[in-house]
């Protein structure tokens, strides 16, 4: 029996060897199919292991338990079974939530004092030293500089319900790295930090041992993941710990704090997206895959039919034949099966290397279980054919070439039907569905299908009728010969039916992969807002300042660097605001130009308006002579207005609104009369406001008929250039009217306070608004210093606001300036945000801030967001559809070319006969070209047409596509350049394979040619 096996594979390995270049291709099929499969399983895993890593890589409630509980309770205990070896060691420590009492602040500041076990290795002292007892402290750099608190100051330790406890502060501290394991998340940076643009909650935190007879004292226990051991194996033993700890953590009245739930949903959900991904990609290539293994399977049967019926013809059984037809098939498959395992590990290996929380090359069961599947798929391939053959009468397996089926047209008929059958719902999915289901997802290739069954038709109708035609005119004999070989040669319907799905989805593949790059890089940008965003601690008027000098284009369209201020809210109706310099803003911020136009960053920016300076030590106002202004109040008759108090607004030389009483003037019948008052503006101030307070209703015309600041008389400009602010009592009015002498005030009110702004200083802001922010009626937003301030929407957004993305509505950062209003509060957040030119000289610039005392307190660069983006499944999902594109047009040429194959014998009996009939060679060198070329240019460009279609369907719904805000609508049209490339690629891989086919027809169709291979 031995002996039997070894002469059988003998004469297997024979038999392959006489068609080696046969054998050679299935060997190749083979190994590129083995390969695709083998990678394909193994990378979806590689992928979702680094989402797995990337999840936990936050130090954060996302990838550690943070335990708080009673000095009584023992957290350790709490700990389910096995935690050890999942989580790293724990760090122990204490917190205790106090106020402190300083001679500044003798109410207290709300806070907290912390310790953790070996902090003072973490920390980083700026004077003094770590504490080392219970009444010593040490205070954040940032909390001491806003406090005014030093080294050896004694302050007050003070819970809800003891008395203040002197403690001295021995040190002043940064942490040495904020981002550091060690603090999870959150490091005691003090109240000058933020996170995710929001202010820290505790105002001042500070650094010290906590006594257990601290009132409210607790005990921490946090730990941290331990990423070498966190993976996608480990995953339910992950859950099934905490939600053990999240159950028996009240029992213990212990307070346990995580977000491994949620990091476990979204990679749960990564996962998903990373097979759905895969598979949507792999399920397109399967069909060509698919049709590539039944053409090789024909050729190779068709190659043996003569071999098989001499077999038959000597008394070989055909069960016995098939057998021995399918065991060389398999033993070529199986060779190029094993071969394919050598480049997928290679590029395995080369995707681990480079992949975060790869541990290594592993090949899980899925690996080989898929690839065995392919093994079984490409053997079970010739099966069907094999069987057919077999059954066949000896006769017709000795006949040169296998006559058609009579039955052919019919089921060809039927299989078309049911695969436009198949298009059509898939379509009708997409579009009523919304391409939520995986047929509608397969629209192009579906689509790509139907194309080319109907093409196929076309074409064989057509040739049929320029047949007819060509043969009762005898004209054009290149034109009939090229028809008469579209209808005679065999699978040309289903060459254009590969090479149409082979295009479209070459070029779908190239487009969303591009698609999915560039909404990804716009969704990093907008994200992060510029290049680089600078959180510094200090006030917005010291900031653009600063600006000023560090940028000589700043503040235009050609700034490198911009100032942002976003405020939190004042009041229950006012919106979160946004403050920035309109035209930097727009020409540098990410997304500014989909969010606005430039006219509306224009329509945003403070006027033009020249302001009125205020220079010198006194100020004077002069009224000049008037009638009679007083009136009597209708409802009270001992109510009339006999004088009214004058005032001004203005800013200091520090930006800061002051008012000023000058005095006050008859409302009376009076000639002119003088107010004369001290200010403190020898630096420099701006005149923001002229007031009228009357004692009671008045009426009629005050003239202002001069106004000096330290002796120069000041040009307080036309009457167009002083507006009423909003907020005026109801009744009360005041216009500014031109007159020869200066200014005269028309008063209408019933006794309230009047007042006249100047226009350089807007009362009432222009804004942008987000596109889902409702203003409402007399809208306001919370200024810089948390003043509410009246705005009017100028347009509404197109698109995200640059890092606020929605919620928020954009005014103008010097119209908030000229109002007095950039005084910076605890919850104000200032940026300096960087263009791409400047972001590579972020050290220099943070350190030129901190020298104008601008200490930088956080730094988002664009680089970290796209590499978070890179880490996503779609974005390591998509980036092999390249690949898969290139890998489709190869088999897509293979296909060709096993068509061309099986027609070669038809092919060359008839241009042998053709050329003994006189037909010249040029002439079917021409026709044999067109046969083969012209259905697979229309083909493929059918097919790129539906790759560009199938994109605009269905782009959106792609697993490979990333999450988007709803806030964020980015360009999913079809990128040219990406376009261009595929469909030069299938150009040059399908019509050059063709093209090759072609002319390897017609120089083996020689007679001398035909001869020796019989």
């Amino acid at each position: 029996m031995a002996t039997d096996r070894l002469g059988a594979l003998r004469l297997a390995g024979r038999a392959l060897w006489e068609r080696r270049g046969q054998t050679l291709l299935i060997v190749l099929i083979g190994a590129l199919v083995s390969g695709t499969v083998v990678f394909a399983a193994g990378y979806q895993r590689q992928v979702q292991e680094t989402v797995v890593d990337a999840t936990f890589a936050a130090n954060g409630p996302g990838s550690a338990w943070m335990l708080r509980g009673s000095p009584e309770a023992d957290l350790t205990a709490a700990l389910p079974a096995g935690w050890d070896a999942l989580f790293e060691p724990p760090v122990a420590g204490q917190v205790a939530a106090v106020s402190w009492v300083t001679p500044r602040y003798p109410l207290g500041i709300g806070g907290a004092l912390t310790w953790r076990a070996d902090i003072c290795a973490h920390l980083l002292f700026t004077a003094g030293r770590c504490p080392t007892g219970t009444d010593q402290v040490a205070v954040s750099a940032a909390d001491a500089e806003r406090y005014e608190i030093r080294v050896g100051q004694r302050v007050g330790l003070q819970s809800s319900i003891s008395k203040p406890v002197p403690v001295t502060v021995v040190g002043i501290y940064r942490p040495k790295a904020e981002g550091e394991g060690y603090w999870f998340g959150n490091p005691p940076v003090g109240s000058s930090g933020f996170v995710n643009d929001e202010p820290r909650s505790n105002p001042l935190i500070t650094v010290g041992n906590v006594g257990d007879d601290v009132p409210g004292a607790q005990h921490t226990l946090d730990l941290r993941l331990d990423r070498a051991v966190a993976d996608v194996a480990t995953l339910p033993e992950i859950e099934a710990a905490t939600t053990t700890l999240a159950a028996t953590a009240p029992r213990e009245e212990i307070v346990l704090t995580t977000a491994i739930p949620v990091s476990l949903a979204h990679i749960a959900a990564e996962r998903a997206r990373t097979v759905t991904g895969l598979a949507l990609t792999l399920v397109q290539l399967a069909a060509l895959i698919v049709v590539v293994l039944v053409l090789l399977a024909s050729v190779a049967i068709t190659s043996q039919r003569g071999e098989l019926g001499l077999a038959r013809l000597r008394g070989q059984s055909g069960r016995r034949a098939g057998r021995q037809v399918v065991g060389r098939w398999a033993l070529a498959v199986a060779l190029g099966w094993l071969l394919g395992w050598v480049p997928a590990l290679v590029a395995l290996f080369s995707t681990a290397t480079g992949l975060p929380g790869q541990h290594g090359l592993r090949l899980v069961p899925m690996v080989p279980i898929a690839a065995g599947a392919a093994l079984l798929l490409m053997v079970a391939a010739i099966v069907p054919a094999t069987r057919a053959m077999v059954r066949q009468p000896v006769v017709e397996l000795l006949r040169t070439s296998p006559p058609a089926a009579a039955e052919s047209g019919r089921r060809e008929l039927i299989v078309d039907v049911a695969v436009l059958a198949a298009a059509a719902s898939g379509l009708m999915v997409a579009l009523q569905s919304g391409t939520s289901s995986l047929l509608g997802l397969l629209v192009p290739s579906l689509l790509a299908i139907a194309v080319g069954i109907v093409l196929g038709r076309i074409a064989r109708r057509l040739a049929d009728r320029v047949r007819a035609r060509r043969l009762r005119t005898g004209r054009a004999p290149g034109a009939l010969l090229t028809a008469i070989l579209l209808s005679r040669l065999r699978g040309q319907r289903l060459t254009i039916v590969t090479v149409c799905l082979a295009s479209a989805f070459a070029v779908f593949a190239v487009q969303v992969q591009a698609i999915g790059t560039a909404v990804r890089r716009h969704e990093a940008e907008v994200r992060t807002g510029a290049a680089a965003v600078l959180t510094v601690d200090g006030d917005p008027s010291a900031l653009v300042a600063a600006l000023d000098q560090l940028d000589p284009a700043h503040a235009t369209d050609r700034a490198t660097m911009t100032a942002v201020v976003l405020t939190r809210r004042a009041d229950a109706g006012a919106t979160r605001g946004m403050y920035v310099e309109p035209a930097a803003f727009g020409a540098l911020a990410y997304g500014a130009e989909q969010a606005a136009d430039r006219s509306v960053w224009q329509a945003i920016a403070a006027p033009s308006t020249r302001p009125v300076d205020l220079v010198g030590e006194n100020v004077t106002m002069t009224i000049g002579a008037h009638g009679k202004l007083g009136e009597t109040d209708p409802d009270d008759p001992t109510r009339v207005g006999r004088r009214a108090e004058l005032g001004i607004g203005y800013l200091d030389a520090r930006g800061g609104r002051r008012t000023l009483a000058l005095g006050s003037v008859s409302l009376a019948a009076a000639g002119q009369q003088t107010l004369r008052r001290d200010i403190d503006c020898a630096a420099g101030c701006r005149l923001l406001q002229l007031t009228v307070a009357p004692d009671g209703p008045v009426r009629g015309e005050l003239p202002l008929t001069a106004m000096s600041a330290g002796g120069h008389r000041l040009d307080l400009g036309s009457a167009g250039d002083w507006v009423q602010p909003p907020g005026v009592g109801p009744g009360a009015e005041v216009v500014a009217r031109p007159s020869a002498a200066g200014l005269v005030l028309a008063i209408d009110s019933g006794g309230g306070t009047v007042a006249l702004q100047q226009a350089w200083a807007p009362t009432v802001l222009p804004v942008l608004a987000a596109e889902y922010v409702r203003l409402g009626v007399d809208p306001t937003i919370a200024a810089p210093d948390g003043t509410a301030v009246r705005v009017e929407s100028a347009a509404r957004a197109r698109d995200a606001i640059p890092r606020a993305l929605a919620g928020v509505v954009v005014g103008d950062l010097e119209s908030a300036r000229r109002n007095g209003y950039a005084t910076a509060t605890p919850e104000t957040l200032v940026q300096v945000w960087l263009s791409a030119a400047a972001g590579d000289r972020v050290p220099a610039i943070s350190a030129a801030l901190a020298d104008r005392g601008l200490p930088v307190i956080g730094v988002d660069r664009v680089q970290s967001a796209l590499t978070a983006q890179r880490l996503t499944a779609a974005a390591l999902t998509g980036v092999v559809a390249p690949a898969f594109a290139v890998l489709a047009l190869v088999f897509g040429g293979l296909a060709i070319a096993l068509t061309a194959a099986g027609q070669q014998g038809v092919l060359g009996r008839d241009l042998a006969a053709l050329r003994l009939a006189g037909v010249g060679d040029r002439v079917l060198r021409r026709s044999v070209l067109r046969t083969y070329v012209w259905p697979v240019v229309v083909a493929a460009v059918a097919g790129t047409a539906i790759g560009v279609l199938g994109c605009l369907l269905v782009a959106d719904a792609l697993p490979v596509l990333p999450d988007r805000s709803p806030a964020i609508h980015p360009d999913l049209d079809p990128r040219p350049v990406a376009l261009a490339l595929s469909a030069l690629g299938c150009l040059v891989v399908l019509v050059g394979t063709a093209t090759f086919c072609a002319v390897r027809a017609v120089a083996g169709s020689s007679a001398d040619r035909l001869r020796s291979r019989r």
